[in-house]
């Protein structure tokens, strides 16, 4: 290997120094705006509320869990439910104010989380409410579309699935439903 070699090689360590100082600064201005985003995890599912020292039947219930996983402070203010690709479907969830449930709006630091309950075998037949007006028909298809969204007051939008629990509730009381009607 001769000197042309290495003057060829040394070439390319201005380039290298040169990409390697604007990826850092594009790395720490990345990790910089991450401490500026809302970030909260929701799950939306069936729960039974199990008190030690009574016997069943559990009261069963719709639970809404918030949780800010990011570092910046967020404040919840609406709960919807949307569903369908073409004909969408949008409801506002409402929450009562009971001992079970976090206020509505609430604010979450790093770290905090908000429950919400709604008690789905009570006498207003809420899940039966549910299924007639937001589910008319293609139930099945819908509750697979079917997204809970949490929104913030600076706009932004979080969106889950429901889980698999609730949506065979969902559909053990539509086929009930639909056997009774025959």
């Amino acid at each position: 290997m001769d000197v042309e070699f290495w003057r060829f090689v040394n070439s390319f360590a201005p380039w290298l120094s040169a990409i390697g100082s604007l990826s850092a600064v594009a790395f720490a201005l990345y990790l910089a705006r991450q401490d500026k985003r809302v970030r909260l995890d929701v799950s939306v599912g069936h729960r039974l509320l199990v008190t030690q020292g009574v016997a069943g039947p559990h009261p069963s219930y719709l639970a809404i869990k918030v949780t800010n996983i990011g570092h910046r402070e967020a404040q919840i203010s609406n709960l919807t439910w949307k569903t369908g690709i073409l004909r969408k479907a949008h409801a506002i969830q409402t929450i009562s104010r009971d001992d079970m449930s976090s206020a509505m709006p609430i604010r979450l630091k790093d770290g905090e989380e908000a429950n919400y309950f709604v008690r789905l075998d009570d006498e207003h037949d809420w899940l039966g409410k549910f299924i007639e007006d937001f589910l008319p028909n293609k139930h099945w298809l819908r509750l697979k579309l079917a997204r809970f969204r949490v929104h913030t007051t600076i706009g932004s939008e979080f969106s889950t699935k429901l889980e698999k629990g609730f949506i065979t509730l969902c559909l053990e009381r539509i086929e009930k439903s639909a056997l009774t009607k025959q």
